[in-house]
């Protein structure tokens, strides 16, 4: 169904879920009326900014169309039949500084299925990108793949398990410095020689997603999560494999461990733990992530559904701001 909420939320329910970055660029809407007479003169040299503004602001503009759905998920629990499929166009704003790529306020475009871990969800989706960007006239497109049980394992399997947010936000950027330069900054983070070798073994996986699949089986043949992780991907491929004229195939070219690290860790820094992600790129001279999506685990708030459990989303948005 489509879905469309308000563009104001209130700030309690934006802040805190997109990461101290995040939250400076939420745009805040001063409250009604003569909202400073309330407020002591002390205080204003008594107190930090951050610590006035939830006494002169409590709304602002939606920064992304996530936390919102989240919220209306929450609030319509009972009403909804889950899964629970939505799409959802509308723009959204970012206190930032505008920029080439960057605009202070943007559509988005997102599709989402909550309430149900079945992978379908994800091949459905995967489809929707295909669609979309056929009807776009894009076609200069290379999909890629990846899954956060294979990050994890990677992690491990260097043997630096807490620190798997500092390699991802390296394998990020592999497109674009190549494999030197990774290198180059996981030794600026701290990575000794013999992990940033073991990190390369997979730098250098080639091939077809069958072909890369079978290495990493491989390399994780002792980590319960990475081949779970494996046998994920390797549904989705098969999955598409069943349906006629779709592009995504067992042969088809395919990359594993280099997503942008918006739809591998956290999408725009939101607190919320990655199941699968997947991200779609075009090349024309330089690399341009024109869509991000994923799959999460995500803790609705305390109090806000009957069951307080978690629910299972997955997500694709096409649309974003260009990276």
């Amino acid at each position: 169904m489509q879905l469309e909420t308000p563009a104001m939320e209130q700030l309690s329910t934006l802040t805190g879920k997109y990461g101290d970055e995040g939250d400076q660029l939420i745009f805040k809407i001063l409250n009604s009326g003569d909202f400073l007479s309330k407020i002591p003169r002390e205080e204003f040299t008594e107190i930090s900014s951050r610590q006035l503004l939830p006494k002169i602001s409590e709304r602002a503009l939606r920064y992304d169309l996530t936390v919102p759905f989240a919220r209306y998920v929450a609030m319509n629990h009972h009403a909804i039949n889950f899964p629970f499929k939505r799409y959802q166009i509308q723009p959204v704003w970012r206190a930032d500084r505008p920029q080439k790529g960057r605009y202070r306020e943007f559509y988005q475009c997102d599709a989402d299925v909550i309430g149900s871990a079945s992978l379908i969800n994800e091949a459905e989706l995967i489809a929707v990108y295909d669609k979309a960007l056929y009807l776009l006239g894009i076609k200069n497109a290379t999909l890629k793949l990846n899954n956060r049980k294979i990050l994890v394992a990677i992690a491990e399997f260097i043997g630096r398990p807490d620190d798997m947010s500092a390699l991802v936000v390296a394998i990020d950027k592999l497109d674009k410095i190549g494999a030197n330069g990774v290198d180059k900054e996981l030794g600026e983070r701290g990575f000794s020689s013999e992990e940033i070798r073991k990190a390369n073994l997979f730098w250098q996986i080639k091939g077809t997603a069958i072909e890369q699949l079978s290495q990493l089986r491989e390399l994780f043949s002792t980590s319960e999560t990475g081949l779970r992780g494996v046998k994920e991907l390797e549904t989705v491929i098969e999955l598409h494999a069943a349906v006629p004229g779709f592009g995504l195939k067992p042969t088809s070219p395919f990359s594993v461990g280099n997503i942008p690290t918006g739809a591998s860790t956290n999408p725009y820094g939101l607190a919320v733990q990655g199941r699968y992600a997947y991200a779609t790129l075009q090349t024309s001279g330089q690399l341009v992530t024109i869509d991000l999506g994923g799959g999460y685990i995500q803790q609705l708030e305390a109090g806000s559904t009957e069951t307080g459990t978690l629910s299972v989303r997955s997500s694709a948005q096409i649309g974003g701001q260009l990276q």
